[in-house]
């Protein structure tokens, strides 16, 4: 939700909520 940007690490686990 925008907010995998502001966490790259959790970049892959970010995209999945995306």
């Amino acid at each position: 939700m925008g907010r995998s940007i502001d966490k790259p690490r959790n970049l892959a686990k970010s995209v999945t909520v995306e």
